[in-house]
């Protein structure tokens, strides 16, 4: 079992990895891109999944 702390390390870790993968964040990379490949679904699905529990992590007592 995973610390709260733990968690989030994990958490931003692997967003740091997708940030690297695309060279910025979610928003100025993947968002709108209309031409999406099957790994580039797949990495968007991951990454809007760990920014909203990112934010949800920052916004518990």
């Amino acid at each position: 079992m995973l610390t709260a702390e733990q968690e989030r390390d994990v958490v931003l870790d692997e967003i740091v990895r997708l940030m690297k993968k695309y060279r910025g964040t979610y928003e100025m990379t993947i968002r709108d891109k209309t031409q999406r490949t099957i790994e580039e679904e797949r990495d968007a699905s991951i990454w809007l999944v760990l920014l909203d529990e990112l934010r949800e992590m920052n916004e518990a007592p």
